[in-house]
Order: structure tokens, then sequence, then C-alpha cells
């Protein structure tokens, strides 16, 4: 009995000093420092992707993103065009829910799969602030709350930003550059309250995120009708989305979406007639998680299918819209087997990756040709910022109010910020 009260008090005093001496294994705790080589403010995934690229190109320089927990109103145009606008909305609401999505809160769209009829998108963080070392140069704020950007009027030059943390007010400086990402309204509208640009101003951003988007290269399917009316913004994404959840992924959650669909409509140049199209993407909350080609592939092929399905319903065929033929020449052998998609999107993406291939679908019907044309960024014009998206007027800020789902994202950050020599 000796023998073993004296092994326990040994085992005791040696456990006792390990858990008392230091461990170099022990994390330090991550604090936020009052200088960074750029800073990036967005509300959504884009400043994450944005940061993510600027910290892996520019990796000598320190990057901090400031993510926060509103985003309540977007850029992109919302409002129903017209009756047939909304009644392809409601049809597309109707027939995803015979599929079996139930519908959801509108303040929790893209934290469940489900059917969203506003649009509006909210962070999907928990409203507490976070401080994360995703990279070594890397640093994301979550749950941040800006209070203003630090802008020298005399100057005309954006510093940094002042921000609520851990109960005071905090300045950060940029040494190099302050971005701001995504398609959060709420995030530009610091430009206005420190008077660098008009509310009104701001209307002329509505568009861009919108047009960038067109810029996929996976738009499908399409339909075409004649209305004999004109949208008034073309094109004009609608109110309804679809939130997906890929079967078979990882994620232990069967309930949080890793995609996206959602239906744009525009005007198609030949009069009365418009064009409705169908927008795969891809949706995550993990900043340090960038899926490949062949996991995009597959997560884009489901909603895609899902896409097609909804088209078939009995109440979107009473809309008697033509569909348009996005068949390309690599793919024709698979027309009518499962192999048909797969093949489809290894091609789009391939081509918008390696080439920078942009999307023409052409529409010949009765030898009239009906062109869907996407924009890229390299051309649009904007009254309030340069080509390389810097604020007009203002020194170290630049604007990229982009909507398109990563891994397109990461085609745009390449021509803005080219590789690290």
């Amino acid at each position: 009995m000796n023998n073993w009260l004296y092994i326990a008090l040994n085992l005791f005093a040696i456990l006792h000093v390990l858990l008392a001496a230091p461990s170099n294994n022990i994390r330090k705790r991550i604090t936020l420092e009052d200088r960074y080589d750029y800073i990036v403010l967005g509300s959504d995934h884009v400043a994450r992707s944005l940061g993510s690229h600027l910290a892996r190109t520019y990796y000598s320089k320190s990057v901090l993103v400031l993510q926060s927990n509103q985003c309540d109103q977007i850029l992109e145009p919302a409002q129903v065009p017209h009756a047939f606008g909304l009644r392809i909305s409601d049809t597309f609401a109707e027939c995803s829910h015979l599929m079996g999505y139930e519908f959801t809160d509108p303040l929790r769209q893209g934290q469940r799969v489900g059917i969203g009829y506003k649009n509006r998108t909210r962070s999907l963080d928990t409203g507490q602030q976070t401080l994360w070392a995703i990279d070594p140069n890397l640093v994301l704020l979550s749950g941040a709350t800006i209070a203003r950007l630090l802008y020298n009027n005399a100057a005309s030059s954006v510093h940094g930003v002042e921000l609520d943390f851990d109960g005071s007010k905090q300045c950060i400086f940029a040494e190099n550059e302050v971005f701001i990402a995504g398609r959060c309204l709420n995030d530009y509208r610091h430009l206005s309250r420190g008077s660098m640009i008009t509310e009104m101003a701001l209307e002329s951003l509505r568009k861009l995120p919108l047009e960038v988007s067109l810029g996929s290269p996976v738009m499908v399917p399409i339909f075409y009708t004649k209305t004999n009316m004109s949208l008034k913004d073309s094109p004009t994404l609608l109110g309804t989305e679809m939130y997906l959840k890929t079967p078979g992924s990882d994620d232990e959650d069967r309930m949080k979406p890793n995609a996206r669909l959602r239906v744009v409509m525009g005007n198609a140049n030949l009069d009365g007639f418009v064009w409705v199209g169908f927008v795969p993407s891809l949706i995550w909350d993990d900043p340090s998680y960038s899926p490949g080609h062949e996991e995009t592939v597959k997560i884009l092929q489901h909603v895609l299918k899902t896409a097609i399905a909804i088209t078939e319903c009995d109440a979107f065929r009473r809309l008697n819209m033509m569909m348009l033929d996005q068949r390309i020449s690599e793919c024709v052998k698979f027309v009518g087997t499962g192999h048909y998609w797969t093949c489809y999107l290894d091609v789009k993406l391939r081509r918008f990756r390696l080439v920078g291939y942009c999307v023409i679908e052409v529409l010949h019907e009765l030898t009239v040709c009906i062109y869907l044309q996407s924009n890229s960024t390299g051309n649009y014009k904007s009254t309030i910022f340069e080509n390389d998206f810097r604020l007009k007027g203002v020194k170290s800020l630049r604007l990229l109010p982009f909507g398109l789902t990563a891994p397109f994202l990461d085609r745009q950050w390449r021509k803005l910020f080219p590789e690290h020599v």
C-alpha cells in the first residue's frame, strides 16, 4: 500500500512540474498592430479573397482584413423590372419549394440551405470581434466596427481607419493602400461620411457588381421570350435566390450551404425580347479555404442540375420561354449523357482561367441574332474611379465593388495586382 502511495505522490509531483513549466508550443495571443502595409475593408467574402491574394502575392507585406457583421444592403440592382420579372421570380420560388427547399429567414440568407426572397445578405460571423492569424502576413478581424476612414482633406489622402476594438477607439494606419471591397453598401457609406464622395455618387457603383458577375464563364441555362416591354435597368438581378448544399461534401453541418443559384434578367438587342439566365456560384465561410478546379466543377455541376430541374417544373414550362442552345463543340459527344455538364464546366472554367475567355452566347432564331455579351472590369467606365479602381481625387484608396464569387475573383486580382518579382 505504501509503495502505491509513494508512486502516486511521485506522479503527482511530475505532473505539477509539467503543468507549471512554460511551453514553447503555446501560441502567443494575436495582437492588433497599429500599422499594416495594406488594409482591406469589406463585409463579405470578396474582402477575404482580396486579402488572401495580397498576402500571397506580396509576401513581404502585412495585410489586415476588417470584416464587419453587417451587410443589410448590397450594391446590385434587384428591383423587379415589371410583371413578367415578378412572375419569373415567383415561379423560381414555387418550383424550388416543390423540390423540397424551404423558405429561409431573410436575415439568415446564406447561412441555411433554402430559398431566399429578399436581396439581402449578412455575414456569416457570430457578431463577436475575433482576431484570426490566417497567414504569417495576413490578419483578419471579424466583427469589426469601423468608426471612420482616416482621411486627410488637405492632402486628399486616406491614411487608415479608426475602429472600435476591445471597448476603445483604435487607429490603424496603412503604409501603402486602403481598399474597400465587396458588394455591401454599408462599407462604402464611409466615403460619403468622410465627404470623399456624395450619396448620389454611390449609386453609380450599383451596376458594377452585376456586370462583373456576368463576366463569369457560367451562365446556364439561358432562356429568351418576347414581352413587348423593355427593362429600365438591364441587366437586373431578380430578388429570388437559392442556397444549396453539395451532396457528399465534408462539412458536418448539412444545412450550411456551399453554393448559390441566382437569376438575372436583361434586354436582348431585339425590340420586345428579354433573356433570363441562371448564374451559379460558390460560397464558403472559412477564410483559409479555397476550392480547387475539380471541386469547383463538382459543386457547380450540382447547382446547374438543380437549375435545369427548376426549368423542367410545370410552372416554369407555362412561362413558354425558349431555351438558348449553349452546346460547345468539345462536349458534343457527351450530349444526352451524365458527363455533358462535367465536360461543359471543365472547358468553360479552363478557358476563363487560362486565356481570359469572354463568354458570348449567340441566338439564331428566324435569321435574327440576339447577343448576350458579358462585360469585363477592364473596360468598365466610371465617373468616380480610375481604370485601376483608385478613387478619383483621393490618394491611397481603391474601391473594388465586385460581386463575382470565387474562384473567379482570383482572375480579377491577378489583373490588378501582378505577381511579386
